[in-house]
């Protein structure tokens, strides 16, 4: 044996992003059948493109305390989920996770969870605590696809909530994952011919795995995907849109899809930060023009409340120590004012 072949492997961990239905799990699945590990526990066996019980339910719980939707729309939201990357509790936490799982599963690990995006900071940080390369594969799927499975009535609630949902996280995502290894795969790419985009992306982020399969490794992977590989999606015409909400969708798209050739690139990213800085301002004026919509939803919640619990959630400002008043910017004081009803108390 040659002394290279005495080195110990590099550790590894692989995120693959991407929203429920995108393609990751299929991906995530190829990785795994190519060699690459996925975290097992006795009690709790993940099998091949399953989301480790362990992550799925750290990422709900993380997602529930910053009161954040999996396809949240808001552009704020992802500056809830990113100040938990601070918390070295947490940090801490999941450091001792990954490390249990690259000694026990091995030093090469996928991760898959259409949550998972969210909390890219957070692995980013077990992940250098660990001493392991950490990569980032998103897979990219036509916003259309996002959308319901039915056309509905024009200008449909939930078709635009799911495409401004696409929107905020594809966006987002990208800018999360900016300065990591990474690369983009096309859905349609792993529908047409997997190994294309899999082999593209075994060598750019440098995966033995990947790089060194074999035919047997490839005939399991194709024996894998014919129990459920990724499908074909929608197109814009099944789905009815504000024209101005399609345009920007179609502007992230097109910006996102050269990133597969070039992940990196600069005048890609600063079209998407124009794509983001614009959907942030329509997303803004939106909130704003529905605010009376919103006041009225609060009210009629309150409403459905016992009266000692109206009266709770009414002197809730009152107990609010000042300090922590004072750090609220003036103009969204203003905002719970009115909502609350209550002048001066915020």
């Amino acid at each position: 044996m040659s002394a290279v072949d005495d080195q110990p492997t590099r550790r590894r961990l692989v995120l693959v992003l991407g929203a429920e239905g995108s393609g990751g799990d299929a991906l995530a699945g190829v990785l795994r059948t190519l060699g690459m590990g996925a975290p097992q526990r006795r009690a709790d066996p993940a099998p091949t493109g399953e989301v480790p019980r362990w992550v799925a339910d750290l990422h709900e719980e993380l997602l529930q305390r910053c009161n954040v939707d999996p396809v949240d729309a808001r552009p704020s939201a992802w500056f809830d989920t990113g100040r938990l990357a601070h918390l070295e509790p947490l940090r801490a936490r999941v450091h001792r996770w990954l490390e249990e799982r690259l000694v026990d599963d091995g030093p090469e690990l996928v991760l898959r969870d259409p949550r998972l995006a969210w909390f890219v900071g957070v692995w980013r940080s077990a992940a250098l605590r660990c001493d392991a390369d950490l990569s980032c594969v998103t897979v990219l799927r036509h916003p259309a696809s996002s959308t319901g499975p039915t056309r509905g009535a024009d200008d449909d609630p939930a078709d635009v909530s799911s495409v401004a949902g696409w929107l905020n996280g594809q966006l987002h995502a990208e800018r999360a994952t900016r300065g990591t290894a990474r690369a983009f795969v096309r859905h349609d790419d792993l529908v047409a011919d997997w190994t294309v985009p899999v082999a593209a992306l075994g060598t750019a982020l440098d995966l033995p795995a990947v790089r060194e399969a074999g035919a047997n490794d490839i005939r399991a992977v194709h024996t894998y995907l014919r129990g459920g590989g990724p499908t074909a999606g929608r197109a814009w015409d099944d789905v009815d849109l504000p024209a101005g909400l399609r345009d920007l969708a179609d502007r992230a798209w097109d910006a996102l899809g050269g990133l597969v050739e070039t992940p990196d690139d600069a005048d890609l990213l600063a079209r998407l930060d124009e794509v983001r800085a614009d959907y942030t301002t329509t997303y803004d004026q939106a909130a704003a023009l529905t605010w009376s919509s919103s006041r009225a939803a609060h009210r009629a919640g309150l409403r459905t409340l016992p009266a000692p619990g109206r009266a709770v959630v009414g002197r809730g400002a009152d107990r609010v120590p000042h300090g922590v008043r004072a750090a609220v910017p003036a103009g969204l004081r203003r905002r719970l004012r009115r909502v609350l009803g209550r002048p001066g108390t915020v």
